[in-house]
């Protein structure tokens, strides 16, 4: 006999009743006491955000659960949390201990704790009669998880996924990897072709779950990429002086992946968080033209500096025999549909130095025609790159919606189009009770035929994001797609915090070529992938001269 979540606690009975053929039927009284410990006045319930958590090293940021307390009408009580069962050098402390409101915190720390696994209980009591409510959660302390792939992770990351990560092995079940190297490592293992990783981060405050779906050596690519594309941070400075600006003019500057920026006849620079070694140092000088673009004329190139942290740099005088003048060339840009659209463009050197040569995003105009200058092909190395962004839906209250991005050595005149309208995929919601996922289907055009990228930002008191980046490679031949949020509810460790929320209108965009770099997300537009942008394609294979992308979006919105 087990008492259903109604039964309340007292005597009762029931009747067993018993039948045969050609026999009288036979029942009897069976009396019996319902005595739930923990129910008192069936007055709140508790749901931990998890029901499992790997605890990774004390030194390791880690994620703190929640617990959600459920009241029953009128009861507003103080209820008082404690937690039993935990062993020596595990510290679960919920935090406030006692609370009138709806939800509570606890951090989960490892002292030094042995691999394997426990189970604590967290006890909640309610004051005036509230009554007693207990809920389990295991914790898991284990050696890392090893395998063929490595996503070695800069310690400073700020995509940092000490959270969740978690590997689908072809069509296989989705599992937990953990971490190695305090936390910035995980390996896992990929036997098929294809596979998917997954990692839930922090991302201006607040979660985001972003899946790779790709190929193995894609995979493997991205990972060796990680600390290229996300590197660590330093306290290495390197400053020093521009001069021979004129009224109106301006520096852009730039030295390993910190760009700034001076004004005035005579200015002081700082360049921060520098790698170590040698680095190039780059300038331009710009200015305002007659459509309030800013466009750069002259440039100094300084290749393979190397100042200590603090040191000041020799003067960088645009007026000197260093600097010389850039070339200027006209790109003729059609497929527009009339639409304004925004042009920004830097330079980015074999040694990993970006500078800006205009504004970061561009000025949207309907004019066709754009003037785009480069640095001269004598004073350029093999591996230099100008990259050069237009899109259209730049400020976008939502998100742009095309976009090119074109990497050339020498500038010189040339005509680029946009890409096509992405046709409007079908979005629908993938029934998973609590876990609000998304499903897009439709057809990609053979212009954006590297990838597909599906991002999600649920809308609510507190906005939930996801990504799904997909790759041709994964989705195979053919020109259309299926790609979904995948559930990831029931993997060891995962925070029903992180799920799109159910009943909340969920904003959804889908990009074909993969995500575009957006000034409305500082994802893709600010941090230093920028300097080596392809798309879907970021991390698995470097622009090379002569390398166009385009990009086109479809978004709405969708309630799950």
């Amino acid at each position: 006999l087990v008492a259903g979540a109604a039964a309340v606690n007292g005597l009762t009975a029931i009747t067993v009743s018993g039948s045969a053929a050609g026999l009288s039927n036979q029942s009897a009284v069976l009396q019996f006491t319902i005595q739930i410990s923990n129910q008192g006045a069936a007055s709140f319930s508790i749901t931990p955000s998890v029901s499992g958590f790997i605890s990774p090293p004390a030194a390791t940021p880690a994620h703190i659960p929640t617990i959600a307390i459920t009241r029953n009408a009128g009861y507003t009580g103080a209820i008082t949390f404690s937690v039993t069962g935990q062993p020596a050098l595990l510290v679960p402390a919920i935090t406030p201990a006692t609370t009138t409101g709806n939800s509570v915190s606890i951090p989960i720390l490892n002292a030094g704790l042995a691999a394997g696994t426990y189970t604590v209980t967290v006890h909640a009591v309610g004051a005036n009669g509230g009554g007693e409510r207990t809920a389990p959660i295991q914790i898991l302390v284990g050696p890392p998880t090893t395998g063929n792939i490595t996503w070695r992770l800069c310690s400073s990351a700020p995509r940092y996924p000490s959270w969740f990560v978690a590997v689908k092995d072809g069509n296989g079940a989705w599992t937990r990897v953990i971490p190695g190297d305090n936390g910035t490592s995980y390996s896992f293992n990929v036997t098929q072709p294809a596979a998917s990783v997954a990692w839930v981060s922090v991302d201006s405050g607040v979660a985001r779950t972003t899946v790779y779906n790709a190929t193995q050596t894609e995979l493997a690519a991205l990972a060796a990429s990680e600390c290229q594309l996300y590197p660590n941070s330093s306290t290495r400075t390197s400053n020093g002086t521009v001069t021979g600006l004129g009224s109106g003019q301006q520096s852009l500057l730039g030295m390993g992946w910190w760009l700034g920026s001076t004004v005035g006849a005579s200015a002081i620079y700082s360049l921060l968080n520098l790698p170590s070694g040698p680095l190039d140092l780059v300038g331009m000088r710009a200015a305002l033209d007659a459509n309030t673009d800013l466009i750069a004329d002259r440039a100094i190139v300084r290749r393979a500096v190397d100042p200590a942290s603090g040191a000041s740099n020799a003067v960088l005088d645009f007026n000197s025999a260093e600097a010389f003048a850039l070339t200027s060339s006209i790109w003729t840009v059609g497929n527009t549909g009339g639409a304004s659209f925004g042009l920004s463009e830097s330079f980015v050197t074999a040694a990993g130095t970006m500078t800006s040569m205009s504004l970061m995003p561009g000025i949207e105009h309907a004019i066709t025609t754009r003037t785009v200058t480069g640095v001269p092909v004598a004073k350029t190395v093999a591996g230099d790159l100008h990259q050069v962004v237009l899109t259209i839906g730049t400020y976008a209250a939502t998100r742009a919606s095309r976009q090119i991005i074109a990497y050339a050595r020498t500038i010189a005149d040339r005509s680029l189009s946009f890409g096509p309208l992405l046709p409007m995929p079908t979005v629908s919601v993938v029934s998973v009770p609590g876990a609000g996922m998304l499903r897009a289907v439709g057809t990609l055009p053979a212009e954006y035929n590297s990838g597909v990228t599906l991002d999600v930002k649920s809308t609510g008191a507190f906005a939930r994001f996801a990504t799904v980046h997909t790759t041709r490679g994964f989705l195979g031949g053919g020109g259309t797609y299926d790609v979904r949020m995948p559930d990831l509810t029931a993997v060891f460790g995962w925070d029903s915090n992180w799920s799109i929320r159910p009943s909340d209108a969920t904003n959804w965009s889908v990009s074909g070529g993969g995500a575009i770099l957006d000034y409305a997300d500082a994802r893709f537009i600010f941090p230093s992938t920028r300097r080596a942008w392809a798309g879907i394609q970021t991390g698995i294979a470097a622009p090379v001269d002569g390398d166009v992308f385009l990009f086109g979006r479809a978004f709405g919105t969708i309630t799950p």
